[in-house]
């Protein structure tokens, strides 16, 4: 359909012209009855991708006969100007022995049609685990060096029993492509020689231009043994996964290093002690779903988190820096939101199921209530020097409370939220209205210090704070006179938050550690759709790797509608599933967000920000032009969906508080409100009889979906536990579906049994699958995802999974010992 008729024979007639011993010979071509064909001989033997799986790794003298016998055939090809594009063991078959390259003809035919670029005919060639980085990247230009990249490839896992690069998805894979160098084929093969393996290193630069010039350059080195090239295997830098193991075993060295730590302090306050250098160490979860963020006591030796197991309730976990993994506290269930005491001891928390807040000690023993006030939803607790423990009411504002709980809770601030103390407990740092602030607890009185989010007093005179979208900052800090003292300093632009979480957390000797990611949502990175089914098996989608969101499918399940980013900003794109063609729904230069089809699938429903901030709504067909439904005119509007009524529901956020409003696009009648509570409610979506509407909520002070009855909110049904967003009906309404996101950095995918005789009744949660790096989400955005008529699931995930450190899920908190040195650096040892 995209190449045509006409270019695909003519390409064909090309390829077969291609003589040589080791390519598949191509006899005929032509049209009949409407579908083409082409001939080749019939070939008794098996594909190298057979061989392979069956014996894994093959004999060296033999996967290098293979690979000459593949380059001498490239090299004829490349010199009549013929890239094949996807050189892999399942294109090559061995007969008697001896390979035969094929698949010339599909490759050149697609990837030279009309001369078009390859990435914009909405087709990719190439696989995968065989795909060179500017394959991978939508290079216009792809050369010969592509072929010796691919071919590079296939010998190392004829050498080693596996590609280059694995992953658990094809993104993964290209990620690590762009980003990860290869392990050395003889840390596993110790017999293969060194020019062989530099041979293969050499055809696996990520630059083409580093490679060999031509397929004969690589038989060259391969068959030359006095070749050598970079580092040799006993010098080469320890892979990933040896890594890893050394992080699993080696824990007398990790806490040899915290030794260090005093000094490394004493050294950054420049009383002339050495300081240690900064260690980076990976911290594994596994599978812990984190609530809130991974804490990090005092002195450094130990980290707690409330975390649970998959379909388990969640608990606090401790794990010392000299064990191999973390460990639950017994009794802690229902736990969110954890904080070490300020000697370390004692750990305290909040039990969602009573809404109190909890302590208990880390060396074991029964939980203390330390709050438990029915009126009250204690949430970020924050435990100071002076015995005072911090929180937030996400309804009513930032509490203190002794940390015995006996003079009750005490509101300081209105809409606030503690962080952190200051040295003696004297003051506390927090944040309002997205500023950070500083409070005199002697005299009460607020001084906001600059804009920001979560701040964290550090040791050496400074606050930590972060910034959405753009990073985390460091600025001096005068105790004495509650004030900043310079410019902000920016530190890090990879450390991820999430809802009611900072992402990081310090050490009062420097032991940073943090959740690796994207500094916001909002930062642009190129993404890419894919359709998964329920098992998880995943089919990308034809549409070049780009800055998507927010996609919606149509109700004939043909269109799908989703933001982009663009020259003149946000902007809406329509996606033909069938064709592939693409073509813009808005233009201008406001932002476009959060589309909504309506039931006959004739016009979508969106939100506009800038100069025409409102609603709108637009024919799909764009034979007119956006009318505008609704200013936004004090209470910011985003559509969640259009029902079979008539009726839209949409987001009505009035500072960081968003409810529910319905209204009738088709007229000019006012909203009117749906759901209107102390806590936020968003991204509602109808069910397909249009008897229910499910959503968000922080209502418990962690976002879970909910479904309530529609067009009155009577009944009541909470859907997800321990953490849901992103709700989606199945067509037929008689599943639920939400996710569920992990510390590793893997979202997990539930789907909720509904039954409706004789009244809505949901099941408990069923795990589909999982999908490590879908889109990064904060808080209130709409969730990149949804569920196709025919029951498919189409998720919007990082094209280059580039968070992915090693093997599998991975770990995503790192941490880094003697941090205050990198910081001291930075800064200039001010």
């Amino acid at each position: 359909a995209v190449v045509g008729a006409e270019r695909f024979l003519a390409e064909i007639e090309t390829t077969a012209n291609l003589q040589h011993p080791h390519i598949l010979p191509l006899f005929d071509s032509g049209e009949a009855d409407g579908f083409l064909f082409y001939v080749m001989p019939y070939i008794e033997g098996e594909t190298l991708r057979d061989r392979i799986d069956r014996e894994k790794q093959l004999p060296v003298e033999e996967a290098v006969g293979i690979a000459t016998a593949v380059a001498s055939a490239l090299a004829v090809a490349h010199e009549q100007g013929v890239i094949h594009r996807d050189v892999k063991p399942s294109n090559i078959l061995l007969s008697r022995g001896e390979p035969l390259v094929t698949d010339f003809g599909i490759a050149i035919a697609v990837t030279k049609s009309s001369g078009a670029r390859l990435t914009e005919t909405g087709l990719s060639v190439g696989t995968p685990y065989y795909m060179s980085p500017e394959q991978a990247t939508g290079d216009r230009e792809i050369t010969a060096a592509s072929d010796v990249y691919a071919l590079g490839c296939v010998l190392y896992e004829m050498l080693v029993g596996e590609p280059p690069y694995v992953g658990a998805t094809a993104q993964a894979v290209l990620g690590k492509i762009l980003t990860e160098k290869p392990r050395h084929p003889s840390a596993v093969r110790a017999v293969v020689p060194a020019n062989v393996e530099g041979a293969v290193l050499r055809a696996l630069e990520k630059l083409p231009a580093d490679r060999f010039k031509s397929a004969s350059g690589f038989v060259r080195a391969i068959t030359d043994a006095s070749f050598r090239y970079g580092e040799s295997a006993g010098a080469a830098a320890v892979d990933p996964a040896t890594i890893r193991r050394w992080k699993r075993l080696a824990h007398g060295a990790v806490a040899a290093s915290f030794v260090l730590l005093g000094a490394s302090l004493w050294g950054f306050l420049g009383r002339g002690t050495p300081a240690a250098s900064p260690v980076v160490l990976a911290l594994e979860l596994g599978d812990l779903e984190v609530i809130g963020d991974v804490k990090v006591s005092p002195d450094g030796s130990t980290f707690a988190v409330a975390a649970s197991e998959p379909g388990e309730p969640s608990l606090i976990w401790i794990r010392r820096v000299d064990e191999a993994d973390f460990r639950p506290l017994p009794g802690t269930e229902s736990a969110t939101h954890a904080d070490f005491s300020p000697n370390g001891a004692w750990v305290v928390y909040r039990d969602r199921d009573r809404d109190a807040l909890v302590k208990v000690p880390v060396a074991g023993g029964g939980p203390v209530v330390v709050l438990d006030a029915p009126d009250i939803n204690p949430v970020l607790p924050s435990w100071g020097p002076a015995g005072d423990i911090g929180f937030r009411d996400p309804a009513r504002g930032a509490y203190l409370v002794s940390e015995n709980g006996a003079s009750g809770a005490r509101l300081v601030l209105a809409d606030g939220a503690i962080h952190d103390f200051l040295p003696e407990g004297r003051g506390v740092l927090g944040t309002l209205q997205g500023r950070v602030f500083v409070m005199d607890l002697d005299t009460d009185s607020l001084v906001t210090l600059l804009p920001g989010q979560s701040p964290r007093y550090l040791r050496t005179g400074h606050v930590l704070y972060r910034v959405d979208g753009i990073g985390t900052f460091v600025v001096a800090f005068d105790t004495d006179e509650m004030r900043v003292v310079g410019e902000p300093v920016p530190i890090r632009d990879d450390v991820q938050a999430g809802f009611l979480s900072a992402g990081y957390d310090v050490s009062e000797g420097g032991t940073l550690v943090f959740r690796r990611g994207t500094s916001s949502r909002s930062a642009a990175t190129d993404r890419i759709f894919v359709f998964a089914d329920r098992t998880g098996a995943l089919d990308t989608v034809p549409l070049p790797p780009r800055d998507i969101d927010n996609p919606k499918i149509s109700p004939n399940g043909r269109w799908v509608v989703f933001g982009t980013a663009s020259r003149t900003g946000k902007q809406l794109q329509l996606l033909d599933l069938v064709t592939g063609s693409s073509p813009e729904l808005t233009t201008g230069t406001d932002r476009k967000f959060d589309p909504a089809w309506s039931p006959d699938g004739e016009k979508v429903l969106y939100g506009a920000g800038g100069d025409a901030d409102g609603l709108y709504v637009i024919k799909a067909d764009r034979s007119e032009p956006a009318r505008l439904l609704l200013p936004n005119d004090g209470v910011s509007l985003y559509p969640g969906a259009w029902g079979a009524d008539g009726m839209a529901i949409v987001n009505a956020r009035r500072g960081s508080n968003s409810n529910l409003w319905t209204l009738n696009p088709d007229s000019a009648a006012e909203p009117r409100v749906y759901l209107d509570a102390d806590y936020s409610e968003h991204w509602p979506i109808f069910s397909p009889d249009g008897a229910q509407v499910a959503f968000e909520s922080s209502e418990t002070g962690l976002v879970e979906v909910y479904v309530r009855d529609y067009p009155v909110p009577t009944g009541k049904w909470r859907i997800s536990e321990g953490g849901g967003s992103g709700a989606r009906w199945s067509p037929s309404g008689d599943e639920l579906y939400f996710w569920r996101e992990s510390a590793s950095g893997v979202d997990s995918l539930f789907a909720v049994p509904i039954r409706r005789d004789p009244d809505f009744d949901p099941g408990d949660p069923q795990f589909l699958f999982s999908l490590r790096r879908r889109m990064s989400r904060s808080a209130g955005d709409q969730d990149d995802w949804d569920v196709h008529p025919d029951g498919r699931f189409l998720i919007a995930i990082d094209d280059a999974a580039g968070a992915d450190l090693g093997e599998g899920t991975g770990p995503l908190y790192l941490v880094i010992l003697n941090w205050f040195e990198e910081l001291k650096a930075r800064i200039g040892g001010t």
